[in-house]
């Protein structure tokens, strides 16, 4: 949320074209217009997603299923939420901790094999109190996150995790 009083409102020059409207805060800290090219693309990537959703989706449960049974296969790692690739109970972002690993180390690691080609991430996430309270993990450490979608590839994945589908 922004503030701005009337007095700070009235100092504001609008980022926008001096003819569009510049009365709140909005208007004046608002883009004078959208990027066309992605403008353009919207009808694009709407007909690419309705036509490809259950693709989609069967693609993100084999990702996630294979990761999953990698993982779960591991008794030094410990998943939270859904445990199972199904996607009616989860989408295909794992949260997980190493035993005896720092989160932001095994990160780096895997960041440095892969060139950060790979959606993985460490820390809280925003979440602050779910971490820290909730699961009782370091709230500056917190988990490993791997996100995975429909643009990535099982060669990938699997590479990536250092073992053959």
């Amino acid at each position: 949320m922004l503030y701005a009083s009337p007095q700070g409102l009235e100092s504001i020059k609008s980022l926008g074209h001096y003819f569009n409207p510049s009365s709140t805060l909005e208007d004046k800290l608002g883009l004078a217009g959208s990027n066309y090219e992605l403008t353009a693309a919207i009808p694009s990537v709407v007909s690419y997603l309705s036509n490809s959703w259950s693709a989609i989706e069967k693609h993100e449960g084999e990702l996630q299923s294979y990761l999953l049974s990698y993982l779960n296969g591991r008794s030094d790692i410990t998943i939270f939420g859904e445990k199972e690739g199904d996607t009616k109970k989860r989408v295909s972002t794992i949260s997980f901790v190493v035993k005896g690993r720092n989160s932001q180390d095994f990160v780096e690691e895997i960041d440095e094999v892969s060139g950060g080609d790979m959606g993985i991430r460490w820390g809280g996430f925003y979440s602050v109190r779910l971490i820290g309270e909730v699961l009782g993990l370091d709230k500056k450490d917190g988990v490993v996150r791997v996100s995975m979608v429909h643009y990535n590839t099982c060669k990938f994945t699997f590479h990536m995790w250092g073992f053959k589908r």
